[in-house]
Parts: C-alpha cells; structure tokens; sequence
C-alpha cells in the first residue's frame, strides 16, 4: 500500500513540473513577442494644397439646356397594405 502513495507523489511532482515549465514558456513568449514591443510611429501624411478651377462655360451647352426637370410625382391615393404587415 505504501507503494502507491510514494508512486502518486511522484506523478504530481513530474505533473507539477511540466505545468511550471509551460508557464514558464509561455511567460517567455509572451513577454518577447507582446510587452516588449516598441510602440507604434504614426505614418507621416503629407497635405497637398491645390487651386481648382472650375469651368462653367460647359454648362452653356445647347445640349443641356434642352434638359427639363422631373415633374412632381402625385401621391398614391389607393390602400398602402395592413396595418401591422406580420400578421397573417
């Protein structure tokens, strides 16, 4: 009977090992690759300035002035459906 006791002990001491060596690596991997490293510089944006024109003598098109505008739609004078559209 004392034989397994002494064997119990021995696997949560390997087991208690293995465990504080994975978080040790993982302390290591970590602490290189995420915490150690250096912050971020923010792109350098340029603004450019430029002078538009703009030509309006397009707009003077025989073309374009024979464009007329939309008349106004009339209202629906009809039924617009249920008034609660989930019920059956």
């Amino acid at each position: 009977m004392a034989v397994d006791f002494v064997e119990k002990k021995k696997k949560q001491k390997y087991l208690l090992f293995i465990v504080l060596g994975l978080l040790a690596i993982t302390a290591v991997i970590l602490w290189f690759g995420y915490f150690n490293q250096e912050p971020e510089q923010p792109e350098e944006v340029y603004i450019v300035k430029k002078n538009v024109k703009i030509n309006y003598e397009i707009l003077d098109n025989p073309i374009l002035k024979e464009l007329v505008s939309f008349q106004k739609t009339p209202d629906y004078d009809g039924v617009l459906g249920k008034s609660n559209p989930f019920l059956k």
